[in-house]
This record gives structure tokens, C-alpha cells and sequence, in this order.
């Protein structure tokens, strides 16, 4: 299954929040075309711990233009925090390769919006 990025404008364009170091590669697996292999990767770890997940399932509008598209969504998702275990329904995942860190970041703001 192929993703139509035409609904989210410019692909290079939609997370706002930075630039890839090194050209990704498109990886097929179970069926689904990935935009790069590292995100491939993260599915198969996935798949081996028995999480339920989608791809890229959903974009969210920023505002200012700005738009972000999630890597993956997560089900049943336990974490760990200084007071102890917490499960959530979901989570959305970010995954990312070789970084450069001077290009941007999603301000707090964004995020809250994206997390509401």
C-alpha cells in the first residue's frame, strides 16, 4: 500500500521540525511502502514485541502553516515514569534517523497542540 502525501502538501515540508542528513531509502514491508528503511526497521521491532501499530495514519495542522505527520500510531502503550508505570491507549512516535539538530524542533506549543 502506497501513502497519498499529495493530502499533505509538500512531503519534504510537512513536519516543519527538520532536515534529514542522508537520503532515505523507501522500504516495502508486509505490504506497506515506507517512506525509509530506518522506519521499516522500527515496524519489525514492532511486529517482534507483538505492539499493535499503524503508519502514518494521521496528520495534524499546526497553524502558521505549519503541519506535522507522525512516523507511527501505538496501542496499548506502557511507560515508565518516576512514580511507576502508566498505560495509554495510544501514542504517536516519532522515529528519525541521522539528525541535524540546527535545522528545528517542535516548539512545546506544537506538541500540546498535537497531544490535546
Amino acid at each position: 500500500m502506497r501513502i497519498d502525501y499529495s493530502k499533505y502538501g509538500e512531503v519534504g515540508k510537512y513536519s516543519g521540525v527538520g532536515k534529514m542528513s542522508v537520503t532515505p531509502l523507501e522500504t516495502l514491508y508486509h505490504g506497506i511502502y515506507f517512506r525509509s528503511r530506518t522506519e521499516a526497521r522500527f515496524a519489525v521491532f514492532l511486529d517482534c514485541l507483538g505492539i499493535k501499530w499503524e503508519y502514518e495514519p494521521q496528520g495534524f495542522d499546526l497553524g502558521n502553516g505549519l503541519k506535522y505527520l507522525p512516523d507511527f500510531k501505538i496501542y496499548n502503550v506502557s511507560t515508565y515514569h518516576m512514580n511507576g508505570f502508566k498505560t495509554y491507549d495510544y501514542m504517536y512516535v516519532e522515529v528519525k534517523g541521522m539528525w541535524d539538530d540546527k535545522v528545528g524542533k517542535l516548539t512545546k506549543r506544537d506538541f500540546e497542540k498535537i497531544t490535546r
